[in-house]
């Protein structure tokens, strides 16, 4: 039995929505830092699979947005995530690590946020947590 696997199973099935997408960030960067490893030894085809891996959070972070409720910030997430994936498959087809950097320190600094949010979001009423609850739609994290 992977207990690993166990438990990071439980981790997804138990989290808020909030944390869903802290723990999707979490997957993209290691998988961008994965293929970076990947990419310095020459194992192209192990880092293409690590990147379409992030491309594909990247992607489910996409469509957990609510671009109606969601306003600017939803605007502007949804023009970041596009521009993220972009720049990774440039790093991609360029064999460049420091482009796949340039995506991680974005990757990061959006996480940090979204984990101060679920601090925040943690504190509040029952109620409160609900409301919010309702405005994150279902994300697919398996790799």
């Amino acid at each position: 039995m992977n207990y690993t696997k166990v438990y990071k199973e439980t981790q997804i099935e138990t989290a808020s929505p909030i944390k869903l997408i802290v723990i999707l960030y979490e997957i993209i960067i290691n998988s961008i830092e994965q293929s970076k490893k990947y990419m310095e030894d020459k194992k192209f085809d192990l880092a293409n699979k690590e990147l379409s891996r992030a491309q594909d959070g990247i992607i489910e972070l996409i469509a957990a947005l609510d671009l109606e409720k969601g306003g600017d910030i939803a605007n502007n997430l949804y023009s970041i995530y596009l521009f993220c994936s972009r720049r990774l498959f440039e790093g991609n087809i360029e064999k460049k690590p420091q482009i796949l950097d340039e995506v991680k320190n974005i990757l990061v600094n959006l996480k940090e946020a979204w984990e101060k949010i679920a601090t925040m979001t943690s504190e509040e009423s029952p109620t409160q947590k609900e409301e919010g609850e309702k405005t994150v739609k279902s994300i697919d994290i398996q790799g």
